[in-house]
């Protein structure tokens, strides 16, 4: 039965004061016999063992991580208890020698400094920040830092764990600065995902206190290149994942979707409403160099939505209108001539879902014909900016009287 046990903020709170300068020295000798006196029955012996081998630092990190693998139940046990208050106090001793030297500093400061440095910023209020995400998330980070087995494993419990705190606490708030370091992280490709974890970034993009940084403030850049590391991420993500990052990149207008969107449409994504949205992300981020994947999809008939008036065709939207649309956006052409019914432009996905369609078969037809004679420079008027779609809208057009929605979902 174990003695009692001393908690690991009592260690920490004992422990002298955060300067790398003051540990004392130790020889191996003397940090072997703390250790042993771990496992003594005295309380007071207990406490002044651990509380030395903190002051100790990182002198006796190897000894406590063979401690903590020792036969010895009561060694075991409280070896690995003041082992992590030993890292926890190392680690703050890194992150303030990080925030004293306000110089270049290498990739490997920190964990993952590199890559945030890279991909998110290194401006002293990013660089505040990151400080603030490590000590949200000092296990995870230090567990990718050293590839530690079972790392996914780890991560995916972890993300669980917020999940289940933000779904059942009362106040249903999780720190920015954590959900941050957990999409920062999912931006790593050493670490597989899941795609329930994969599912769950979605998720912690859009808790209050992380999405507030997103929408608005000085630090909305940094927090939408946060989001970025997750969005851009190179794996082998499945159609469903690529489609919520695609919308979320929409949601933010973070430019990273781009690449989720071309990963979707070349993956030969076989959802059309999916491949929508993958579509006008190209119109929104992308240039004229994308126009080659938009044309492809010119032989996409899979209708999104369609509208009758006394059961007869009225209106319908396809795909291959809306990359009609989207190529026309990319090659700055107006839009009036082509004939679309009811054509809107929109902020957030460029145009409203399924507004890019015709009221005729024959409109759809002359509309393909007139963009195949701008290709072969048959048409006197030269490409001007679309001016002529009807003005943004924030919310996407309701059907109208007699209209019925035929539209795929994922």
């Amino acid at each position: 039965m174990f003695r009692t046990a001393l908690p690991l903020l009592t260690i920490l709170a004992i422990a002298v004061p955060l300067s790398a300068g003051d540990a004392p020295q130790a020889s191996p000798g003397e940090i072997g016999e703390l250790i042993d006196r771990l496992g003594q029955p005295a309380f007071e012996v207990r406490e002044q063992a651990a509380r030395q081998l903190v002051e100790f630092g990182s002198a006796a990190l190897p000894a406590l991580k063979d401690a903590s693998e020792s036969d010895d139940l009561e060694i075991r046990y409280r070896a690995r208890r003041v082992l992590l208050a030993v890292e926890e106090r190392e680690h703050e001793l890194r992150l303030q020698a990080f925030l004293d030297e306000k110089g270049e500093q290498p990739d490997d400061v920190l964990p993952g400094w590199g890559r945030f440095r890279r991909d998110v910023g290194s401006d002293p209020k990013s660089r505040e920040f990151f400080v603030k995400m490590q000590r949200a998330e000092r296990r995870l980070f230090t567990a990718l830092e050293r590839q530690e087995p079972n790392l996914a494993e780890t991560f995916a419990k972890r993300c669980i764990e917020i999940q289940y705190r933000y779904s059942y606490s009362g106040t249903r708030r999780i720190d920015a600065e954590r959900t941050a370091a957990l999409l920062f992280l999912s931006g790593d490709t050493s670490l597989e995902l899941d795609a329930s974890t994969q599912m769950r970034m979605y998720s912690f993009c859009n808790y209050n206190d992380f999405s507030g940084l997103v929408r608005s403030g000085d630090r909305q850049k940094m927090a939408k290149n946060i989001v970025g590391c997750w969005i851009a991420r190179d794996d082998e993500a499945d159609g469903n994942v690529l489609y919520q990052r695609t919308r979320l990149a929409m949601q933010f207008n973070i430019k990273q979707g781009l690449l989720a969107a071309k990963k979707s449409l070349e993956g030969g994504v076989t959802n059309d409403y999916r491949a929508q949205y993958a579509l006008l992300a190209l119109g929104k981020f992308g240039g004229a160099e994308e126009l080659p994947m938009v044309e492809s999809l010119f032989s996409r008939k899979t209708v999104l939505q369609r509208s009758t008036v006394k059961n007869k065709p009225a209106y319908t939207c396809e795909l291959r209108d809306v990359a009609l649309a989207v190529a026309l956006h990319l090659t700055g052409q107006e839009t009036k001539p082509y004939g679309f019914a009811k054509l809107q432009k929109q902020s957030m996905y460029l145009y409203l879902l399924n507004s890019a369609g015709f009221n005729t078969p024959k409109a759809r037809e002359d509309a393909f014909a007139r963009y195949a004679a701008w290709k072969k420079g048959e048409l006197d008027e030269k490409p001007e900016a679309d001016t002529d779609a009807a003005k943004s809208s924030e919310t996407e057009q309701k059907p109208e009287a007699g209209e019925a929605q035929a539209v795929p979902r994922p």
